[in-house]
């Protein structure tokens, strides 16, 4: 199934329930027959050798981000309690002493037990000593080397493939160290860490099919994988960046390929770059590109709601046929083609438009296209460059001169015919840009290095500059002229113009996406007129006028005028 992705705009952001209890019990301890001392070994109870054991419980309200599924009281958001099994890492300082970390599980009674196989839970030394603790919650994965890392270490990487290795840093949350001696305290915790997650809804009904769900682009969008997490003052630290850091994390298909979601490092995502992209089976990427920037903070959910439904795209140039193809059908730089009435889909199915469909071939074996199936006119322009080769007289056989093709009227049918057969532009354009000629073509040179990707068009000829026979091709079939062989001027002068109607069909992209033909430009052609003289399309400047051919009577090799390039696939 072909999809596009539309919708994509996050709900407002909401704060994961994140605050839970722990605490620290340090009982009265019962007399004993040595009532005189204070040293903890002749307390006698909640002793293992001796020595009085610090307990520790977890609430049974505390919610949080968890891996859909590891729990069968998961609720259908992804949160849920804290259950028998979960690990909980606590520190311990005492006066002088470096922090000790072990490790607990959650019991079914919500008691904390000891995990570290050594029967060496944390222990009061005397009924009187101060210890600050500290506790978090560092992923679901019960390796015991991994969830005793400190949080603030030097270095913190997420998984960037986390639908096939999980959330290993799923549950980040941790609370600030208190200092006590005695009775029950309450450490609350806070999710480090934020979470994106992507719904995605069928237009039509239909399973969807999709290959995995990205967070950022890869290529310009930053995206934290890497960072350094350092305690602030309250002792939950800030994030700091490893560097520029690019690339994407995989997002975890949670519910049936229907629900997607990721865990990320804190930070904020430059506008205008890819932030979510989905891609279908059939490798199709569609793209939610933020027009503001957009900063996700440590404890919440951002939810995007995402709409897939049919492409609008007709079909690529590799299974095109010309009886697929209308003029007027924008391509895009993978070969993809759509309907100029559904080029606002482009940029949301994450295509780049290149060129607007200007001629379809009539057979299967079309000069016009260069015996192929359609000739493609570019967006944009390379600028404006000289046709160059002043006074050299090129190759009659590939260069036949058009001399009595005049710019202030008529011209001979003959010269007309053959002015509009003239349609190796292909060809003229390698010509001219082969070295050793002794003289140079701007124009030329500038239209086949077209800084516009094309090479994933197939059967692609590469961009050229269009022959006269090419560019008159476009303005009767694309522009819709009509003239009488005896005087293109006057005919011209009389119908809609060209220019128009091209414009017409460039408008479906939008303002901007696109250079306009105006009235008054001068197009350069790979045709020449005299050795001193190129052949230029020219639109004409007077109320009600076309667009004509011209064989330079006003303009000269040396002059510049605008190179707007051509190809055909």
């Amino acid at each position: 199934m072909n999809n596009l992705l539309t919708q994509k705009f996050p709900t407002a952001a909401f704060v994961l329930l994140l605050v839970f209890g722990m605490s620290c019990s340090h009982e009265p301890a019962v007399e004993s027959e040595k009532p005189e001392g204070t040293n903890v070994h002749e307390w006698e109870d909640s002793t293992i050798n001796g020595d009085a054991v610090m307990e520790f419980t977890v609430s049974s309200t505390m919610n949080v981000v968890r891996e859909e599924g590891t729990r069968a009281t998961t609720q259908a958001d992804g949160s849920g309690a804290f259950e028998t099994g979960d690990y909980v890492a606590v520190g311990v300082t005492r006066s002088g002493e470096s922090e000790v970390i072990k490790l607990y599980s959650v019991k079914s009674d919500k008691s904390l037990q000891y995990e570290g196989g050594d029967n060496q839970p944390f222990t009061w030394k005397s009924q009187n000593e101060t210890v600050t603790i500290r506790a978090w919650s560092y992923g679901t994965n019960n390796n015991l080397a991994y969830t005793l890392t400190k949080p603030e270490s030097a270095s913190f990487s997420l998984e960037t493939n986390q639908n096939a290795n999980g959330y290993r840093e799923l549950l980040y949350c941790k609370a600030a160290s208190k200092s006590y001696s005695g009775g029950n305290i309450t450490l609350n915790f806070y999710h480090q860490l934020t979470r994106v997650v992507i719904n995605l809804v069928s237009e039509t009904g239909q399973p969807l099919s999709i290959s995995e769900v990205r967070i950022g682009d890869g290529s310009s969008a930053v995206v934290p994988t890497s960072a350094s997490f350092s305690p602030t003052a309250d002792n939950l630290g800030n994030w700091s960046s490893l560097g520029t850091q690019y690339g994407y994390i995989n997002a975890k298909s949670d519910v049936a390929g229907s629900r997607y979601s990721a865990i990320l490092i804190p930070t904020t995502y430059t506008s205008g770059k890819k932030f979510i992209s989905v891609i279908t089976t059939d490798s199709k990427t569609y793209s939610y590109i933020p027009t503001s920037n957009t900063t996700l903070t440590k404890g919440n959910q951002y939810n995007y709601t995402i709409t897939v439904m049919n492409s609008r795209k007709k079909t690529t140039s590799a299974t095109a046929t010309r009886y697929d193809l209308t003029i007027g059908d924008i391509l895009c730089s993978d070969g993809s083609i759509y309907a100029a009435e559904n080029a606002s889909y482009i940029s949301t199915e994450d295509r780049t438009p290149i060129g607007i469909i200007a001629y379809v071939a009539t057979s299967n074996s079309d000069p016009i296209c260069e015996n192929r199936r359609a000739l493609v006119m570019a967006l944009t322009e390379c600028g404006e460059y000289a046709w160059g080769g002043q006074n050299v007289d090129e190759p009659n056989d590939l260069f036949p001169n058009h001399s009595d093709i005049s710019a202030s009227g008529a011209a001979s049918p003959t010269t007309i015919t053959n002015a509009q057969s003239d349609y190796r532009g292909l060809e003229k354009t390698n010509y001219l840009c082969k070295s050793g000629h002794g003289h140079t073509h701007p124009a030329a040179s500038a239209a086949k290095n077209y800084s516009v990707n094309c090479s994933n068009v197939s059967n692609c000829t590469g961009w050229f500059l269009p022959s006269v026979g090419q560019w008159c091709a476009v303005l009767v079939n694309m522009g819709g002229q009509t003239y009488a062989e005896q005087d293109w001027r006057t005919t011209y002068d009389t119908d809609l113009t060209a220019y128009t109607n091209i414009l017409n069909y460039l408008s479906y992209l939008g303002s901007g996406n696109y250079d306009p033909i105006l009235a008054g430009d001068a197009y350069l052609t790979s045709s020449e007129g005299t050795p001193s003289r190129p052949v230029y399309v020219y639109v004409l400047i007077e109320s009600g006028s076309g667009s004509h051919i011209s064989n330079g009577t006003q303009k000269t090799a040396s002059e510049h005028m605008h190179v707007l390039p051509f190809l055909a696939f």
